[in-house]
């Protein structure tokens, strides 16, 4: 798969602020370091490891997840999706017709 026909199916998708799937997008990609601490430390846990590197990686991970999930990065995403919303489908965001009038 190329880039163009990646393009092409996110263009597709229709994602909107109003619409759940933005939403659901979002909460994905934010969980995913949370999903990956938690079976990391399952391994951990059930192969008996007990060597230093393998818990500096969890506490690294744990710094990126309290980076990702912070309010203001939320915030920053939520608000960056509304102001994709496009309510007639031109392809040209409302915010910016509303600045080319």
């Amino acid at each position: 798969m190329n880039l163009l026909n990646l393009y092409k199916r996110v263009k597709v998708a229709d994602l909107k602020i109003g619409n759940l799937l933005f939403y659901e997008i979002v909460i994905g990609i934010s969980l995913l370091p949370l999903i990956f601490v938690v079976f990391l430390l399952l391994y951990i846990w059930f192969a008996h490891i007990t060597d230093e590197w393998a818990f500096k990686v969890v506490e690294y991970a744990i710094k990126i997840i309290n980076a990702i999930l912070t309010g203001q990065v939320m915030a920053c995403i939520i608000a960056y999706g509304a102001k994709l919303k496009d309510s007639n489908s031109n392809g040209i965001s409302d915010d910016d017709e509303r600045g080319t009038k």
